[in-house]
């Protein structure tokens, strides 16, 4: 789960008012992320690209940094990685030339999320350093990085990361989820546990979490507890995939049958 933070930010046109009229470009933006809001992201990417085109040279540059890292969120819904790092990069050298122009921590956070699909990890972690320098308290790009550090074989500094997302959002489901699977590939039980009750609790459906606790469960020989979150997990049509915490074993002798 990679968590967006959504942008939005009413346009103040630096324009003579017969031509923000005409080309109505502030109600181009609301609806392109009106679009955006709903899903409707191909929408929102023409909407952003065409008053990128018509106002070139006329909008002040603050204001196309914002349209570009909005354009990129789109792209990064769209699973368009290549068009997010092209965005989000434009934005940060934009930020870079201009004087008054402030990288937002977006930009960073979706060109790290977009690098780590493509399997550049360490540029992603890189990324995900820089949106938490310019904001600390930015969520995503604390569970993104532990992922990615996961990744690199740096289980202790994923766990930090987790926390520290956790820290500031306790209902983070994923990031509670997460950090509950690594308890478990680690045989931290009762860790693990404590993570994955939050995950159920919120989402009492989330058959991967239930699997998950079933495994801890069995782990400290909490049977009868365990075989009851793996039977609710197969009810909901969980099928365990490489990697998933669950042992092939035990999902045979409580789902395959």
């Amino acid at each position: 789960m990679k968590l967006f933070c959504a942008l939005f930010v009413a346009l103040f046109f630096f324009v003579s008012p017969s031509l923000a009229e005409k080309t109505d470009w502030d109600g181009m933006f609301k609806r392109a992320h009106e679009a955006a809001s709903v899903g409707k992201h191909r929408e929102a990417i023409e909407l952003f690209s065409t008053i990128l085109k018509q106002s070139f040279m006329i909008l002040a540059p603050e204001w196309h940094a914002i349209l570009l890292v909005n354009r990129a969120g789109s792209f990064h819904k769209l699973r368009d990685y290549p068009s997010v790092i092209s965005d989000a990069s434009a934005h940060i050298e934009l930020a870079d030339r201009e004087g008054g122009v402030s990288v937002h921590p977006t930009a960073y956070y979706l060109r790290g999320a977009a690098q780590m699909e493509l399997g550049e990890i360490d540029a992603a972690i890189s990324d995900f350093d820089k949106t938490i320098s310019i904001d600390p308290k930015y969520v995503p790009a604390y569970a993104d990085r532990a992922v990615a550090y996961e990744q690199k074989g740096g289980e202790a500094k994923a766990i930090e990361d987790f926390k520290s997302a956790l820290a500031i959002y306790p209902e983070f489901v994923q990031a509670n989820f997460n950090l509950g699977v690594l308890y478990v590939r680690k045989k931290m039980f009762r860790e693990a546990i404590k993570h994955l009750n939050s995950v159920v609790n919120l989402q009492p459906e989330f058959a991967p979490a239930l699997a998950a606790r079933g495994q801890a469960r069995q782990g400290i020989g909490l049977t009868k507890a365990a075989i009851r979150d793996f039977e609710k997990a197969c009810e909901l049509g969980f099928t365990p995939r490489r990697g998933d915490p669950i042992s092939i074993e035990a999902w045979k002798e409580n789902c395959a049958k």
